[in-house]
């Protein structure tokens, strides 16, 4: 929707706005850098698992969730996996992957 902005862009103070300077707490927290994804290639033992995302919208952003949903038999999320489901996912795709046979065990909070 925004593109061509980073997310610190997006969440970052407004170019001249009137809010006061970083406090000294800010000012670590943004000299902090940003953990690295891990990988299953870089991490043995993990099961399976190939990224690990710092937030949902990070996720969001770098997984097109159609795309990690095609050729699974069975889609059975829950909690906020629903949601971005329910968002982001077409119906008439969730109607055609139970037309093929198919399961969704969709669970709700």
């Amino acid at each position: 929707m925004l593109t061509g902005y980073s997310a610190s862009q997006l969440l970052g103070p407004v170019p001249g706005s009137l809010h006061p300077s970083p406090g000294p707490r800010e000012q670590a927290e943004a000299a902090t850098p940003a953990p690295q994804l891990a990988s299953a290639p870089a991490v043995t033992g993990m099961a399976g698992v190939e990224a690990v995302f710092a937030s949902r919208s990070e996720f969001a952003s770098r997984v097109e969730l159609r795309a990690l949903l095609d050729g699974v038999g069975m889609i059975g999320p829950a909690g906020l996996s629903l949601n971005l489901i329910c968002q982001q996912v077409p119906d008439q795709y969730l109607v055609g992957h139970l037309a093929r046979g198919n399961a969704a065990h969709l669970l709700g909070p």
